[in-house]
């Protein structure tokens, strides 16, 4: 049984399907029967190299400062550049008021019925619209 699992373990292993408990295992319980393995277990055994403690702790350490202070300041400067031109923007939306009087918007409709021809008829009537057709 362990032999064959060693087995299933080593085509796994090939695949590249194992986990590293499972290699740990082969690697330990492997022996000279497939020489190719045998001899790349010793050789695992032989270069294995162990990380320090707080390794990956050091490396962001390492690089937070760095990705900090080069965007900061943009970040910085754009945010500030958007708020002036939100600003800017607001001021001139405030200062454009360009609300017709209602005799503007008769003028307007009556120049704009007068590109018709007379021939027309009101099919539909309303408090905001008025539908028109044209007789032939």
């Amino acid at each position: 049984m362990k032999e064959e699992n060693i087995k299933n373990l080593v085509e796994k292993y090939k695949l590249g399907n194992t986990t590293l408990k499972e290699e740990a295992y082969l690697f330990d319980s492997v022996k000279n029967t497939e020489e190719g393995l045998g001899n790349w277990a010793n050789f695992v055994k032989i270069n294995k190299k162990v990380a320090p403690n707080n390794f990956n702790d050091k490396l962001w350490n390492s690089f937070e400062p760095k990705i900090a202070n080069k965007y900061s300041f943009r970040y910085k400067f754009f945010g500030a550049v958007a708020s002036v031109a939100v600003l800017i923007m607001l001021g001139f939306y405030s200062f454009s008021n360009n609300e017709q009087s209602i005799e503007e918007k008769e003028l307007l409709l009556n120049e704009a019925r007068s590109m018709f021809t007379d021939n027309e008829t009101i099919i539909f009537e309303d408090e905001l619209i008025i539908v028109y057709t044209k007789q032939e």
